[in-house]
């Protein structure tokens, strides 16, 4: 009669579930992403409503842009290194971001997309990225592998597409970017609007003691007028405005 011995080696050990590998695996290291996130709001936010305009020579927008930009480093540097996430889930974040920045210059509008000499959009969006980032690893912690990675693909793609409902007019004296609904005309095409009424509110050529003065600068683009003698005390003589034409942005 034959007898069967049991063998320790040969028991399976039960199969595991997604969920409950979530739960066995190490919680993510959520403070340093969260303390950023914040910071970069504040920045965002609250500085250039409660702050003043400088601080010393420097004005407060560029403050806030350079640390909301370097705080979004430091979010990237925490994910990538710090977080405890799978290596997956990190490596893809970067692979994602990627993407969604080369699809987004190609959709925004050319004043975005060309602005900075290119650079613009990036730097832009990195502080919103990072900041969605964020949020989407706290409320997605719990949640199975699978519906984890792809809402991180869903919300990174959302935080870009921030980008391609606006259009900025460039910066202004304080150095804070003019910022438009895409669909809102630009000053260029506001002259544009005007049509005739602002090509009548000036003659075609204007004179000088009876010298035409057809283009920029005069008709050798010298800036010279010559035999014309300038009033130079204008508290006795004023000069005054003999036409004036819109010519747009500047």
């Amino acid at each position: 009669m034959a007898t069967h011995t049991h063998d320790p080696s040969l028991v399976t050990q039960p199969l595991i579930s997604e969920r409950a590998k979530t739960k066995l695996r190490k919680p993510l290291r959520l403070w340093p992403g969260i303390a950023l996130a914040i910071l970069i709001l504040a920045l965002r936010f609250i500085a250039p409503a409660v702050g003043p305009e400088k601080i010393g020579e420097m004005p407060l927008s560029v403050i806030a842009a350079f640390g909301g930009l370097f705080a979004s480093l430091a979010i990237l540097l925490w994910w990538l290194i710090f977080s405890r996430a799978p290596w997956l889930e990190r490596l893809a974040v970067f692979v994602v971001m990627a993407a969604g920045l080369f699809l987004t210059y190609r959709l925004v509008h050319p004043s975005i997309a060309g602005a900075a000499m290119g650079f613009w959009l990036g730097a832009m969006s990195l502080p919103v990225v990072s900041v969605a980032l964020v949020a989407w690893a706290a409320g997605s912690r719990r949640l199975a592998a699978t519906s984890r990675r792809l809402s991180m693909v869903v919300v990174i793609f959302l935080a870009f597409s921030v980008f391609t409902v606006i259009r900025t007019g460039g910066f202004n004296g304080d150095f804070k970017n003019d910022l438009h609904w895409r669909w809102t005309r630009t000053p260029e095409e506001q002259l544009l609007a005007k049509g005739e009424e602002a090509t009548v509110a000036a003659p075609a050529a204007a004179t000088v003691s009876g010298r035409e003065w057809p283009g920029f600068r005069g008709a050798h683009r010298d800036g010279v007028v010559p035999g014309v003698r300038l009033e130079t005390d204008w508290a006795k003589a004023a000069p005054k405005e003999m036409w004036r034409r819109p010519v747009g942005p500047g």
